[in-house]
């Protein structure tokens, strides 16, 4: 009987030991993978899609997310955000500056 009692009291008491550290610990670690593997390089190719939209001038040759070749001829729009291209020799379309998909000459990796 003196057993059975030793053990309900022992079933009884609170877990000791781990804690916030414990708990907290394995969801730092899964949160820093995280933002090495996933987060960083996504800012950071962001960052640099931006530094290349930024970069686009008349004159400068780009390829749209559609696939269309073109040459900047012109800007319009209240923040430049409107290029006027240059598709054949008398064709000139308008596009949204975030079409595009690369600038040629400066590929990127």
């Amino acid at each position: 009987m003196h057993f059975a009692w030793t053990m309900l009291e022992t079933a009884q008491q609170p877990a000791q030991g781990g804690g916030l550290i414990g708990l907290f610990l394995p969801m730092a670690v899964i949160f820093a993978i995280m933002y090495f593997f996933l987060i960083r390089p996504q800012a950071k190719k962001a960052k640099e899609m931006q530094k290349m939209l930024d970069s686009v001038t008349p004159g400068t040759e780009i390829v749209t997310n559609g696939g269309i070749h073109g040459i900047v001829k012109g800007v319009k729009g209240m923040n430049n955000e409107i290029l006027i291209i240059q598709i054949a020799e008398s064709v000139k379309i308008e596009i949204d500056r975030g079409a595009i998909g690369r600038v040629k000459g400066a590929e990127t990796k």
